[in-house]
């Protein structure tokens, strides 16, 4: 779910960046390379063995992301009439009168099968990305209808699935549903800007080829991906990993590309993710690694150094 829904308006890097730009900008759950994320729940914990403080903290953290989305499943639709076809309206009261079930509801209830609802609706929407842009201010309002959904028409243009309401709903979900969007928001973070780009006042990205963790992400998105056993989270966890081999293969390929660091750091990281995948048994991704390096090293990249990080 990295780049569910972008559509750019020219400001993308010629090498094919996640965009950037976001309804709630710098949500990441932190960047790899630059600590570990904030976790509220531990994989396996429930909220009754936390301690007070951070039962409190997490209470309030889930009463303000629910305070929003719960009101967006009870508002009035929003979409212009004409625009979105009827089936794909009715999928649309149907995810909303499910969310209105949970928000009304003391009882917990599997997240898995409503995120997938919600990512079957992405995608519906994504050729009428076009026509919604023309309809004023109306992706940037879809949170207020739309619940568990972030958009924007301002740069760039984008309808997607936002987790953070979905991970609130998880403290009174499965144990999967917890422990999964915790771990993937930990590691993906919920903005569109992914934690491998280092944000640019162009609204476009550079690759942190050397200050990003490619080799712990990659093998985080690999265990995601084998211990999920809602076919939503292992799909997000398969695209995750995607996007991260993406990303390395854009390198590879040559051309023009923005980095952050020195080439020196960017080709030791780069050496160091590689010889680690290729200890780890993964010779698939350690390939892309070693081709990124290799593109770097000989000059087929036309690496920029940019916004460099020391």
């Amino acid at each position: 779910m990295a780049q569910l829904g972008a559509r750019l308006n020219g400001i993308q890097e010629v090498t094919g960046s996640i965009p950037v730009g976001s309804t709630s900008s710098e949500k990441n759950g932190g960047r790899l390379g630059d600590g570990p994320p904030v976790s509220l729940f531990a994989a396996g914990d429930t909220l009754p063995s936390m301690a007070p403080w951070v039962l409190l903290a997490a209470s309030v953290l889930v009463a303000e992301t629910l305070h929003s989305a719960c009101p967006a499943a009870r508002a009035p639709l929003g979409f212009p009439a004409g625009i979105v076809p009827a089936a794909l309206l009715a999928d649309v009261e149907s995810y909303r009168g499910a969310w209105r079930t949970r928000c009304e509801s003391a009882e917990g209830a599997p997240v898995a099968p409503l995120l997938a609802q919600a990512t079957r609706i992405e995608r519906a929407f994504q050729p009428l990305l076009g026509k919604l842009e023309g309809e004023r201010g109306l992706l940037d309002r879809a949170s207020e209808f739309l619940p568990g959904f972030a958009g924007t028409s301002q740069e760039i243009v984008f309808l997607r699935v936002d987790l953070e309401p979905f991970a609130a709903l998880a403290t009174k979900g499965s144990a999967e549903d917890r422990s999964f969007l915790e771990a993937y928001l930990g590691l993906r973070g919920s903005d569109p800007f992914p934690p491998w780009l280092e944000r640019t006042v162009d609204y476009g990205g550079c690759r942190r080829l050397g200050s990003y963790d490619w080799a712990t992400a990659f093998e985080a998105a690999r265990k995601l991906a084998a211990s999920a056993r809602s076919e939503v989270y292992a799909q997000m966890a398969r695209a995750l990993a995607a996007d991260l081999r993406d990303q390395l293969d854009a390198v590879s390929r040559g051309g023009p590309i923005c980095v952050c660091e020195t080439k020196d750091r960017a080709l030791a990281a780069l050496d160091a993710a590689a010889s680690r995948l290729e200890a780890g048994g993964d010779p698939r991704v350690a390939a892309s690694v070693k081709g990124a390096a290799g593109a770097v090293r000989t000059g087929r990249s036309q690496a920029r150094w940019e916004c460099t990080i020391p």
